[in-house]
């Protein structure tokens, strides 16, 4: 039998194992032992965070592709939490293409959430397909302004910057 300082090494593996196991019996305090602490936030009927209330509007954002060409979106984020977004493609070789989107908007904190519901096409409501992979997105607001709202997606980390729309015939009807 193997002996280290007068003590066997069965002797060293059970109290190596005990050690061990009440080690794996601490908890972190007000985690998993019911002390946990957490923030209460208002009823959901109050109203809109200033964040939110600050984005209502019509905002216009053109971001070019790394390979040229263009991406432009018209984005309308209404006061009753829906919105509609038209996307106008310009793709490097000269050619278009135009889609729009309507869905619910949200803002938590600093991350500004949209959930797409459907497209527009033939001045019809065509609904998604539920859980489609595009449809849920979250993204970081990084400034906002009066007339600037800059978000970073947290999906791909783009950057978008957004310039608030001055117009006279800002709409808030529905699609």
């Amino acid at each position: 039998m193997t002996r280290i300082n007068g003590m066997d090494m069965n002797k060293i593996a059970v109290i190596s194992l005990i050690v061990l196991g009440l080690s794996g019996c601490s908890t972190i305090p007000g985690h998993l032992s019911g002390e946990s602490k957490i923030k209460d936030y208002e009823d959901i009927t109050t109203r809109p965070s200033d964040i939110a209330l600050s984005l209502v509007g019509e905002w216009r954002s053109v971001q070019p592709y790394e390979g040229g060409g263009s991406h432009e979106s018209i984005e309308l984020l209404r006061p009753d939490g829906t919105f509609i977004t038209t996307f106008k493609k310009e793709y490097p070789d000269g050619t278009t293409s135009e889609s729009t989107e309507y869905g619910l908007w949200a803002v938590s904190g600093d991350i500004y959430h949209s959930f797409t519901l459907g497209q527009i096409k033939n001045g019809a409501m065509k609904p998604a397909q539920p859980l489609g992979p595009e449809l849920g997105a979250a993204y970081r607001i990084l400034k906002l302004e009066a007339d600037l709202f800059v978000y970073q997606s947290a999906e791909t980390g783009n950057i978008y910057n957004s310039k608030r729309i001055k117009s006279k015939n800002q709409t808030t009807k529905s699609p």
